[in-house]
């Protein structure tokens, strides 16, 4: 993997190998209409393959509408821990 995706080092592979199974485990999690989106630096270089180097972290950001109550959201951070 570390050759075909042309990554400097196999600790790299296994980074992005986890940051791809936690997107997996929370894709189609959705509450009364809102749902994840996989966003900031992370998200462009897996996407356009500039994995030079990897934040620790990933960057989600919830998609639904604006004014979303307080109860609604705390039921969808139940449901992606869960």
């Amino acid at each position: 993997m570390q050759e075909y995706f042309g990554l400097p080092s196999a600790a790299l592979v296994e980074k992005d190998w986890f940051v791809v199974q936690a997107l997996a485990a929370i894709h189609d999690v959705e509450v009364d209409g809102l749902t994840l989106a996989f966003g900031g630096g992370t998200a462009l270089g897996r996407a356009y393959r500039l994995l030079e180097r990897m934040s620790e972290d990933i960057d989600l950001r919830i998609i639904g509408e604006k004014s979303t109550s307080r109860s609604v959201l705390k039921r969808f951070r139940s449901e992606v821990n869960d």
